[in-house]
């Protein structure tokens, strides 16, 4: 797989982190929204000691976009420890995390997340959704700062107490 380093005509290069978790039945949907956006010079999914065959999807779409690397993790660490692993190992200081599980997303939302970091405008944005299950609805308008979904720049934010531990 060629790792792709250096998109000199983008200001602000891009990482999209996916932290994935027996997620078979549902990266491959992601991914394919993924490889619609160009703005993203890596997609690194990091799997955390799945048991299914999401390693297996995950190197199918390595073999189709040079920008996807899989990190295999053997032990499962939790949210916060895949996607630690995941920024580590990011060539990008703007990064996007998202769910692997993510259903009706489009490249649009994944831009709508990264433009106002990338133009300076905010140090990071969030990913709320509307219009979905009631539950998660619900849980985005009562705990938004929850959700899987954000843009950060990783210099910023890499230093936060315990996000490996916080699972």
């Amino acid at each position: 797989m060629q790792k792709i380093t250096n998109y000199p005509h983008l200001q602000n290069p891009v990482t999209a982190v996916i932290p994935a978790y027996n997620e078979a039945n549902h990266i491959g949907s992601l991914l394919d929204v993924l490889y619609q956006v160009k703005k993203l010079t890596q997609i690194i999914v990091v799997d955390d000691g799945s048991t299914d065959d999401t390693p297996d999807v995950v190197r199918s779409f390595c073999k189709r976009d040079a920008r996807i690397q899989l990190v295999c993790l053997s032990a499962n660490q939790g949210k916060g420890g895949a996607m630690q692993a995941g920024a580590q190992v990011s060539d990008n200081d703007l990064i996007v995390f998202l769910d692997a599980d993510l259903i009706g997303l489009h490249p649009k939302h994944v831009l709508a997340l990264i433009e106002p970091v990338s133009n300076g405008t905010c140090s990071m944005t969030l990913g709320i959704f509307t219009q979905g299950r009631f539950q998660t609805d619900l849980t985005h308008r009562l705990t938004p700062f929850l959700s899987g979904q954000r843009c950060l720049s990783w210099s910023r934010f890499q230093s936060t107490p315990d996000l490996a531990l916080s699972r």
